[in-house]
């Protein structure tokens, strides 16, 4: 058996949010995200030099990639977690393609109400659905950690009856 170095497993643990809670082969995803976010905020400082439709188009087509591969690869290991990223990528998508067309010369009242109506409509979705999954989530936790506790209090009652049963018993073998 390897012993580690303590300072190697310390490194572990604060670089553990880099690749926990993806599936084995998808360590590498949080780069990946890295990755998408750059290229956004990327395309958002070159806002200047590209023409309004070529701004929104480039945030499309990035979006649409990241949506794609992430559909293709379903990363996460647990499968709400990749229904929640890939729910916000289409999120994402939906928003950008109604800015896109909320904000081009072509008006069309009824139209461009609904598109924002849905856009709301989407994020609130979205957003219900994640609070929701992280409040199951804590609930969940909680019990676990109640039923730990209430184990642990257990066994700590049993031994403390067993130590005076066995004081006891050699109490009375004394008399």
């Amino acid at each position: 058996m390897e012993i580690q170095n303590p300072e190697k497993i310390d490194q572990n643990k604060s670089f553990s949010f880099f690749y926990k809670g993806f599936n084995h082969n998808y360590r590498y995803w949080e780069s990946i995200i890295l990755a998408r976010k750059f290229l956004l905020c990327l395309i958002s400082a070159l806002k200047e030099s590209l023409q309004e439709e070529q701004t929104w188009i480039l945030i499309l087509v990035v979006l649409l990639f990241f949506l794609l591969i992430t559909l293709k690869s379903l990363p996460y290991s647990h499968r709400k977690a990749n229904f929640l990223e890939i729910l916000s990528l289409i999120t994402c998508v939906f928003s950008a393609f109604a800015s896109f067309i909320l904000n081009s010369n072509n008006k069309h009242d009824e139209f461009e109400i609904f598109l924002a109506v849905m856009t709301i409509f989407l994020n609130l979705i979205f957003f219900v659905y994640a609070l929701t999954n992280l409040a199951c989530q804590s609930f969940t936790q909680m019990k676990k950690l109640k039923k730990i506790k209430n184990k642990k209090e257990t066994a700590k009652s049993k031994s403390k009856n067993i130590a005076l049963f066995k004081k006891g018993t050699k109490l009375k073998q004394m008399n």
